[in-house]
């Protein structure tokens, strides 16, 4: 939903709320009338916060389903990576604590970043230097040496897409409970503030549409 242009909306009915009311003072609406206008205001607002529920929950759904599509970790069935630096192995490309991003490629290349699957240590991300048959040499950049293990391509668990210095750090200590708790409880308030438009407004928006809705009723102002 474009929520800018349902702001928009609402600051028009606003300013033209004074003019409305003073026509639905001069038209001297009958008991039946205002009865009327106040009904049609109380089913302005619920109508109003019904819709702005169902927009926020489907803007809600369609983020979620195209942040999953774009950022799926490997395990759960996506094609992303998520590995933190620990060592100085990739200096100056990389430094301990940074989080590296890396996608899931067809075929990888001499000169490129990427992880791979170690029998013993578990995810290593270095460059590509070079290829023995099926096999892919690896070294780090801040290392005179080449990798002792050489990995089928099979065993690579992606290329790097993009990384993100210190933000390593943060993510392991986002593991640790309370840290979770609070990201979850934040991420739940962020899903549901664009439905939480200011009671105030609503009311107002509502007495808008009551207000013409009588007036038309009543045969226009007098």
């Amino acid at each position: 939903m474009d929520y800018r242009m349902r702001d928009q909306t609402v600051n028009i009915a606003e300013r033209c709320r004074p003019a409305l009311l003073r026509a639905v003072h001069r038209s001297n609406l009958p008991a039946k009338s205002r009865a009327a206008c106040r009904a049609a205001t109380r089913s302005a607002e619920r109508m109003l916060a019904a819709l702005l529920r169902a927009f926020a929950v489907a803007a809600a759904i369609v983020g979620g389903v195209a942040a999953w599509a774009l950022f799926a970790p490997a395990q759960f069935g996506g094609a992303v990576g998520y590995v933190v630096i620990r060592g100085n192995s990739m200096e100056p490309t990389f430094a301990a604590g940074d989080l590296v991003l890396t996608r899931v490629a067809a075929d990888y290349r001499v000169g490129d970043v990427a992880a791979y699957r170690h029998p013993e240590v578990g995810l290593v991300v270095h460059r590509i230097v070079g290829r023995e048959g099926d096999r892919f040499l690896f070294r780090g950049d801040n290392n005179d040496f080449t990798d002792s293990y050489h990995p089928r391509q099979v065993e690579l668990a992606g290329r790097l897409w993009f990384h993100v210095p210190n933000a390593g750090a943060w993510l392991l200590a986002l593991r640790q409970p309370l840290p979770f708790a609070a990201l979850t409880a934040l991420a739940a308030a962020g899903m549901l503030w664009p439905a939480a438009v200011p009671r105030r407004r609503r009311r107002q928006t509502a007495a808008v549409v009551g207000a013409v809705e009588a007036i038309n009723a009543s045969g226009g102002p007098r």
